[in-house]
């Protein structure tokens, strides 16, 4: 599936997915499409042909629930993702990860309520029959609904966007919760109006960023972009936007943050934009405070290793300042161009 930018809302449910490996999941502009839901769809396929579950950088908030991701590679565990930090927006809730090797990937995303077992199939993946034509699609998709012992019967969570009738026309849902998959099982007493009392849309980071909507000097800002490359992107909230520095900018490049007054921080989140084929740039930094007895800048943490997407600094205490600063001191070697970053926050892990 491929989807563009500058929608909201979209919806990819009870679809059926066999061996067609390149990229499942392709966000073509990878902007302005918040919220997006993928459920109950089943994904079949080889491991070692798939490039990737998706290659690009959800930037928007993305749901993926009650999926089945089942692949039939023997040697090769899922590659779920090219860019790193590509599925950081994207939330995974009651998702089957079948690995016929029995390896999974380290890039596997988290999904506490995720099981990782055989979804018992009413068929083998390896006999399905491909090219029945489309007035047979229903009686051919079969193939792949599940098992009256299968552990993924009542094992979904339910949503208002999973709709009212599965990928053969089943009413939904039958038991306790809805079944992972395409395919829903005539199994338990029938539910005529589900309600949706655990909305994964609360599962949200709830901690207050302390930067949020508070202004920011740049040593240096790009000016091209029709001049929405400004400084003020950084403390937006909005992961969509970013900060860019001029092409000619010199290290350090500082990024300044008044805080307004004296706060309490233990946590520094800094992310660089890497969409639409940018790398990351960003070599070394350090955060700073600014010390008002002393009228200078003190360093209270260093990195060497790099910025790119999701990092989150900690392990440097509490600071307490009115302004912090972010001074980017070095640029990656094989990188030509300035640093572009989307977003600084701060938190206090204390509450």
């Amino acid at each position: 599936m491929a989807y563009m930018g500058n929608s909201s809302n979209s919806i990819a449910r009870y679809n059926l997915s066999v061996n067609d490996n390149g990229v499942l999941v392709k966000n073509m502009l990878s902007t302005n499409y918040s919220p997006t839901y993928f459920t109950n769809n089943t994904f079949v396929y080889d491991g070692a042909d798939l490039d990737y579950v998706h290659d690009e950088t959800f930037l928007s908030r993305v749901y993926f629930l009650n999926n089945i991701f089942y692949n039939t590679s023997k040697t090769t565990a899922t590659p779920w993702y090219r860019r790193t930090g590509a599925l950081r927006q994207a939330v995974f809730a009651n998702n089957d990860y079948y690995e016929a090797g029995g390896t999974h990937s380290d890039q596997e995303p988290a999904d506490p309520d995720g099981p990782r077992a055989d979804p018992r199939f009413v068929g083998d993946p390896a006999e399905y029959v491909t090219g029945v034509g489309v007035n047979r699609i229903r009686e051919a998709a079969a193939h792949f609904a599940l098992r009256d012992d299968s552990p993924l019967i009542d094992a979904g969570r339910y949503n208002p966007r999973l709709g009212t009738e599965d990928f053969l026309g089943t009413h939904l849902y039958y038991g306790e919760a809805p079944d992972i998959g395409m395919a829903e099982r005539r199994i338990g007493p029938k539910v005529p109006d589900p309600v949706d009392d655990d909305p994964i849309e609360e599962e949200v980071d709830n901690r207050v960023d302390l930067a949020l909507g508070k202004p920011v000097t740049a040593s240096s800002t790009h000016s091209g972009a029709n001049g929405t490359l400004g400084a003020e992107k950084l403390t937006d909230g909005d992961l969509t936007s970013r900060w860019a520095a001029a092409d000619e900018a010199a290290y350090p490049i500082t990024l300044d943050i008044g805080l307004g007054a004296d706060t309490t921080f233990d946590e520094v989140y800094l992310d660089e934009y890497t969409d639409s084929g940018t790398n990351p740039r960003v070599r070394s930094f350090e955060l700073q405070r600014w010390d008002a007895g002393t009228s200078r800048w003190v360093t209270f943490a260093s990195r060497d290793t790099g910025i790119g997407h999701d990092l989150t600094v900690t392990g440097f205490g509490d600071v307490t300042t009115a302004r912090l600063r972010v001074s980017l001191t070095g640029q990656i070697a094989t990188e030509q161009y300035t640093p572009t970053l989307t977003e600084i926050s701060v938190y206090d892990s204390a509450g």
